[in-house]
């Protein structure tokens, strides 16, 4: 019974933690402001940052918009992530996504 409990409790934080963090705009404003230019253009960020909302699980997309927004490379815990291997495949399929969809920015 404490199972199913946990497991909706967890994606209930996931989910809050989703909701309040920022949209695209914020997210991408703070990692360009963090790169100071360097980082990619502001029209590639929120197409990726679309992207990702779309194609990645709740868990890992937290993961990588939080680093988006503190810098703090977070891909460690979502390597860590159960099943193993699952960052990495949503990760190379955002990458395909990426290069398909935001290729003119």
């Amino acid at each position: 019974m404490k199972l199913p409990v946990l497991a909706a409790l967890f994606t209930l934080t996931f989910a809050a933690a989703a909701a309040a963090a920022p949209g695209a705009e914020e997210t991408c404003k703070a990692l360009a402001a963090r790169t100071q230019g360097e980082g990619p253009s502001m029209n590639l960020c929120t197409c990726t940052y679309k992207l990702a909302d779309e194609v990645m699980d709740d868990d890992i997309k937290a993961l990588l918009f939080q680093s988006w927004n503190d810098g703090i490379d977070r891909q460690e815990e979502a390597d860590a992530l159960r099943p193993r291997g699952r960052a990495s495949k949503q990760f190379r399929k955002l990458e395909r996504a990426v290069r398909k969809k935001c290729a003119p920015f």
